[in-house]
C-alpha cells in the first residue's frame, strides 16, 4: 500500500532512498473508521437516557464564623 522499493544507485542515502514526505493515510483511515463505529454505537445509547434517583441532601451549611488562629515564632523560638 505505501511501501516504497529502495533505490539501486550509488551514495549514502543509496540503500534506504530519498526521505519520504508524504503522510501515510492507511494508520488515519483505520482510526477514522474505528471512531465512526464507536459514534455510532455510542449516539443512540445516549439519547435515551436512564432514570436514576438521586439521594437528597438535608445538611445544614457550615457555621465558621470564628475568626482563624494564627500562631506565629519569634526569632528566639518563642510562640
Amino acid at each position: 500500500m505505501g511501501a516504497r522499493i529502495p533505490n539501486s544507485g550509488h551514495g549514502p542515502r543509496a540503500a534506504y532512498g530519498a526521505p519520504v514526505s508524504e503522510i501515510n493515510v492507511t494508520q488515519l483511515v483505520d482510526v477514522m473508521l474505528v471512531l465512526l463505529i464507536v459514534f455510532m454505537v455510542a449516539a443512540p445509547l445516549m439519547a435515551s437516557g436512564v432514570q436514576v434517583d438521586l439521594p437528597t441532601g438535608n445538611a445544614k451549611p457550615l457555621n465558621e464564623e470564628d475568626p482563624p488562629i494564627a500562631v506565629s515564632r519569634d526569632a528566639h523560638g518563642q510562640v
